[in-house]
């Protein structure tokens, strides 16, 4: 296993915790590299994840204004070097013939697309995904593509309550639950075509998420930590044939410090997310903070005081690429 230095990394209004790799050189013979697969991160969580922020071409326009972006068609055409293939959808429970999805016919099946807006709720909508690609387009290489494998579901939960068929609940100790039925089937799926197309076996660099308003609760949240350890430990050990160096611990954790003006529970459980990445200093966990804390990005929400505007949702998917391309999970 590889070990880890910490690093606390500012970068604008981000804040990010960063524990970089460090360099051990112990000399001798070395094995011929073998070809590097393509960058795999998942995109996992509830309705901010699946992306509610809605956008006309003139709407988003203004946002790309006032960011400064000069280039901004290419969200609106398609941006080829970063892959996107979605599926979600539900609000408490999930109602199967309501998922959306970027395969059309079988949606679990998954097909990947040139990122571009209209990958969110709706056709008219969009999550971090976007952001997130026209920041890390900049920072690749001629021909490299990184790949987006998006699941997420509105109103989604650890404690969801009586169990049943279409509950909406990352509980892993529940049967049914998200991770069993639709996110574990459908990131094999989509790293199945992944394959298929580059030739080489790709590589899950990170698992990203943003979840918790559904857990901002006083019965909840002493139990958030140890839920998320479970998911994230099941995914990362049913992933790690993809990991860097068949290493499970070598899939990087990026959280999301989460809204904070919604609900007054909120800041404890943000308080329990931030002890659950001091806990793991000796991994690459890191996060985003969204919130008006020192350091946070202080992003907006829109009409309904919980999903982020469009400008918010867009900084949201930078801060995600700031995060990746800081810590060198491109590489």
């Amino acid at each position: 296993m590889k070990s880890f230095c910490r690093v606390l990394l500012v970068s604008g209004a981000l804040l990010s915790m960063s524990l970089t790799a460090c360099n051990n050189n112990n000399g001798g013979s070395q094995e011929p590299e073998k070809e590097a697969g393509p960058a795999v991160f998942v995109l996992t969580g509830q309705s901010n994840m699946e992306g509610n922020s809605s956008f006309t071409e003139s709407s988003l326009n203004e946002v790309f204004q006032g960011l400064n972006i000069t280039d901004g068609d290419c969200c609106f055409t398609g941006i080829e070097e970063v892959q996107t293939s979605y599926y979600g959808q539900g609000y408490d429970h999930l109602h199967p013939d309501e998922i959306i999805g970027s395969n059309p016919t079988n949606k679990i099946d998954g097909l990947f697309l040139n990122t571009k807006a209209g990958m969110g709720h709706s056709s008219n909508s969009i999550g971090p995904e976007l952001g997130m690609a026209y920041r890390l387009k900049g920072e690749l290489e001629p021909d490299q593509k990184v790949y987006l494998i998006k699941c997420a579901f509105n109103g989604s939960g650890f404690d969801q309550g009586t169990p049943s068929a279409n509950l909406v609940n990352w509980d892993t100790t529940q049967d049914p639950n998200l991770y069993k039925d639709h996110l574990k089937i459908f990131t094999q799926n989509c790293l199945n075509l992944i394959e298929e197309e580059a030739g080489v076996k790709p590589v899950v660099r990170g698992f990203i998420w943003n979840q918790g308003e559904s857990d901002a609760d006083n019965k909840k949240i002493p139990l958030y930590n140890g839920r998320m350890d479970a998911l994230f430990g099941l995914f990362k050990n049913d992933f790690k044939d993809y990991a860097v160096d068949e290493e499970a611990d070598n899939i990087a954790f990026i959280d999301t410090i989460i809204y904070e003006k919604n609900k007054s529970t909120t800041q404890a459980l943000n308080d329990v997310k931030l002890e659950n990445i001091q806990a793991h200093a000796d991994l690459p966990y890191y996060y985003v903070d969204v919130t008006e804390r020192e350091g946070g990005l202080a992003l907006s929400c829109g009409f309904d005081n919980l999903h982020y505007d469009l400008a918010s949702e867009f900084k949201l998917g930078m801060a995600y690429a700031d995060v990746i391309i800081n810590n060198n999970l491109l590489d």
